[in-house]
């Protein structure tokens, strides 16, 4: 897949000012000083989750983005 397909859209931290500096420095449109803004975003088509494993699953599905499956850092189905 081209990676001219995508983009970034939207950044989040636990940290306001560094996610809205990291935003900025690369030209992502949207930065949130929590996880939980961020999985609200509805604009948003995937959502990368850096989380450890055990607390990825609950996150992801949080998301209201449409997803066929959630996958872990190992890529096993969940």
């Amino acid at each position: 897949m081209d990676s001219n397909e995508h983009r970034v859209g939207a950044i989040a931290s636990r940290d306001a000012g560094r996610a809205e500096s990291v935003a900025e420095e690369y030209g992502i449109p949207r930065s949130y000083g929590s996880y939980d803004d961020l999985l609200a975003d509805s604009d948003l088509d995937a959502v990368y989750v850096p989380l450890p494993n055990a607390l990825y699953e609950s996150a992801a599905l949080e998301a209201p983005v449409a997803v066929e499956e959630v996958r872990g850092l190992g890529n096993e189905k969940r």
